[in-house]
């Protein structure tokens, strides 16, 4: 089957900065052949899963409307690719009122030498409460191109939780396209994890477009060998008392390469909106190389928000104290490692799930 063709600027950063910095967007080469297929398990109890074409009538009107923060370039190429492709939707619609303790479990194992994709797209009906855990893994030295494309259409009252989590080898070009869009009252909260493939581009956006609308997230990533991550986070406030928070922790190590943006966008007319986003990165070794822009956008006077990010080595003070415990070098820089993906792993309602990612990070240590 013939490939499409992905060769176009991605997670491209909303006000512009000096380009010699390169951080604007990120570059994304790839191809894609077909549809991945997944295991769904934990539906029911007022959770519905279907395969539907885009545009079917069972659709929510809104659902083309929902952009990520991979970009409209990317997200116009994904639907050509989809048409073409005759890419199935999954489509989960979670009934009004029902409350969901137990996460719906995505899995992927991705076969060596793909070139697939999967859409998804979460319909939570109004005063509704969901898990969505999506976890990506193959074999060790395979390589491919995978991606996901995730809308989440959050009505009013309404809980969702999605989960991400990229376990594939350092072989693969994976990417992430995730968008919400919260009415009244309702919450997301994002929590994802990038610890493997060779070029990752992960995009979310958050829009909190409701009257009191919540937006959460906590990213997590280890980035290795000669890996390049890039990585691009927008909570938009256009509803008026919105408020929204994100978290990053994340380590880069070897001879790697990490870009995270982070922004918050205080539109006008959202009176009352309240953000706060914040980076802690951890780097390991000389070679890498690190961007981090952590930015508030502002056309509203009435608002809070704050920002940050801390870059930083083991310090000597650390690395003395533990040394006198009886832990050598190597053994606290792991020690630092598992400390920063596993503050974002506790997030994360599944223990096997949890157990997994344990083995992942050791056999990388």
């Amino acid at each position: 089957m013939a490939s499409t063709v992905f060769n176009l600027d991605v997670n491209n950063f909303p006000s512009l900065t000096w380009h010699h910095l390169h951080i604007n967007h990120g570059h994304m080469e790839a191809s894609l052949s077909s549809a991945a297929d997944a295991s769904v398990r934990g539906t029911g109890g007022g959770i519905t899963f279907a395969k539907v074409l885009e545009g079917a009538s069972s659709l929510n009107p809104k659902a083309s409307s929902i952009e990520t923060q991979m970009g409209k370039e990317f997200d116009k190429a994904f639907d050509s690719f989809a048409k073409e492709k005759n890419l199935p939707l999954n489509l989960f619609t979670v009934n009004s009122g029902s409350q969901n303790q137990s996460p719906v479990n995505v899995s992927f194992d991705i076969a060596d030498c793909s070139q697939t994709a999967a859409d998804f797209f979460i319909d939570a009906g109004e005063d509704s409460s969901s898990v969505f855990i999506f976890d990506f893994s193959s074999k060790k030295a395979s390589e491919g191109v995978f991606g996901t494309r995730i809308r989440v259409l959050a009505s009013s009252y309404a809980k969702v939780h999605i989960v991400t989590v990229n376990m594939l080898s350092s072989g693969f070009v994976n990417f992430t396209a995730l968008g919400t869009c919260n009415a009244d009252g309702a919450e997301v909260e994002v929590t994802q994890l990038e610890l493997g493939g060779g070029k990752v581009f992960s995009g979310s956006m958050q829009l909190l477009e409701g009257y009191q609308a919540k937006a959460f997230g906590q990213e997590g990533y280890f980035a290795k060998k000669s890996a390049e991550f890039d990585i691009n986070y927008i909570v938009r406030h256009t509803g008026r008392d919105t408020s929204s928070e994100v978290v990053a922790e994340g380590v880069v190590s070897d001879s790697a390469q990490k870009s995270w943006r982070g922004t918050i966008d205080f539109v006008n007319g959202c009176r009352g909106a309240k953000g706060n986003e914040s980076e802690a990165v951890l780097l390991l070794n000389e070679n890498v190389t690190n961007k981090s822009l952590p930015v508030i956008l502002c056309d509203e006077e009435d608002v809070e928000g704050q920002h940050g990010c801390s870059i930083g080595k083991l310090g000597k003070d650390v690395m003395f104290y533990l040394k006198n415990r009886g832990l050598d070098e190597k053994a606290v820089r792991n020690l630092m490692i598992r400390a920063k993906i596993f503050s974002v792993c506790r997030h994360i309602p599944d223990e096997e799930l949890n157990g997994r990612i344990r083995d992942f990070i050791e056999g990388d240590l």
